[in-house]
């Protein structure tokens, strides 16, 4: 990266591809410090991570391995904690499934600090491997009216002027792949949301922020998103459909609890599509979270159910 004065942390949510042994064999042959003593810390339900450590140099790298996934929230929740404490004052949430460009984080800072009511900036996202078609132009416009959202500029070519166009629509949320969020924004905000596991927490925090921040998107920042890798998958699978409608019911319940059956409405709709295209498989879950949703039952549905 073109970029001075950062530092990384990485996030193990429990994971069983020996993830944390390939990257401290990567750290052997790069740039970053690796602090022995405290380079790998381990969180588990009773400790705060930031209790473990005050602050972090320059360049240093760091991993934190959960005992436990909580999902996508609590894993970025557990970095943010970490950077407040070390003082940092803005934190660049990146997926695991990514790609990126040199100049991304240095286009990201300068655009997040064009504005003080910028809270949250992200980047120009870009189908990996193709690395030509854009997947999303900062994040998403939502119509809550419909229950649904529409990724802006999916599908322009990267440096289109289609691209430049879509970047002056209003984002009702920056992607999670990608996304510089300031110290301010969180300390005012509060931390993800982590009920939903996963899907909807960066919809659930831009709405809680509203009227007191917007949100950005940096053009010269291009990220290079490998879709689907980070859950495993590149297809609609039985987890990330059950997460996409229990997450959605959720999010009305809290925050538009007056459009709830806008949400289910949209449910439904989506479920009888399934039927007429015969994935029953998908069809079942679909069900399971719709009464899941409407139930308040949160977390991760291995705790109560078998997909």
């Amino acid at each position: 990266l073109n970029y001075h004065g950062f530092s990384v942390v990485v996030i193990d949510n429990n994971s069983v591809d020996d993830s944390v042994k390939e990257i401290l064999l990567w750290l052997k042959d790069s740039s970053f410090n690796f602090n022995e003593e405290r380079g790998v810390l381990f969180v588990d339900d009773v400790t705060e991570p930031d209790s473990f450590v005050s602050h972090i140099d320059n360049k240093e790298l760091m991993v934190v391995c959960s005992d436990k996934n909580k999902g996508f929230a609590a894993a970025c929740n557990i970095g943010m904690k970490i950077a407040i404490k070390c003082s940092c004052e803005k934190i660049w949430l990146l997926n695991n499934d990514t790609v990126v460009e040199k100049n991304s984080l240095a286009e990201l800072d300068k655009k997040i600090e064009e504005s003080a009511d910028i809270g949250v900036c992200g980047s120009v996202l870009v189908y990996y491997p193709e690395m030509s078609k854009v997947q999303a132009v900062g994040g998403v416009k939502y119509k809550y009216w419909c229950a649904k959202g529409n990724q802006i500029g999916d599908g322009v070519l990267l440096g289109s002027m289609g691209a430049v166009r879509w970047a002056d629509e209003e984002i009702s949320y920056v992607s999670g792949a990608s996304m510089l969020v300031k110290r301010a924004y969180i300390q005012d905000v509060g931390l993800m949301e982590e009920k939903y596991f996963l899907y909807y927490e960066e919809l659930d925090w831009a709405y809680r922020s509203r009227r007191r921040w917007r949100n950005a998107v940096a053009i010269n920042s291009v990220i290079y998103h490998k879709v689907g890798a980070s859950i495993g998958t590149k297809e609609r699978s039985k987890m990330s459909q059950y997460y996409m409608i229990r997450g959605l019911i959720m999010f009305y319940r809290s925050n538009l609890p007056h459009l709830c059956f806008v949400a289910v409405m949209r449910s439904i709709y989506e479920t009888l599509v399934l039927v007429i295209r015969k994935k029953w498989f998908l069809c079942m879950v679909s069900i399971m979270a719709i009464v899941d949703g409407m139930s308040g039952r949160c977390g991760d549905v291995s705790k109560y159910r078998s997909l």
